[in-house]
């Protein structure tokens, strides 16, 4: 397998699920981001657990993040780090 993008995505308050940081720039489009973006930050019950995502000859892996704490205004903060790879 062969590491296509790195992403960093986070849940805002405001906005809901963003994709925060990625590289290369522009691998997942603001249209692609849009469908996975359940995906990317899930339920909290789904959260702390690895998830892989297959999308045809791409695969989405991630651990989505939970931290509670009632310093953040949600009372949590919500995050995932992932790679999307390809399969040879």
């Amino acid at each position: 397998m062969d590491i296509k993008c790195i992403f960093f995505s986070e849940f805002d308050i405001i906005l809901g699920p963003i994709l925060t940081y990625q590289t290369p720039p522009n691998f997942i489009t603001s249209t692609t981001f849009k469908v996975l973006q359940f995906h990317v930050i899930p339920k909290n019950y789904m959260c702390n657990k690895l998830m892989a995502l297959s999308l045809g000859e791409l695969t989405l892996l991630g651990v989505p993040v939970e931290i509670i704490n009632p310093k953040y205004k949600r009372g949590s903060f919500e995050f995932n780090f992932g790679l999307i790879l390809t399969q040879k």
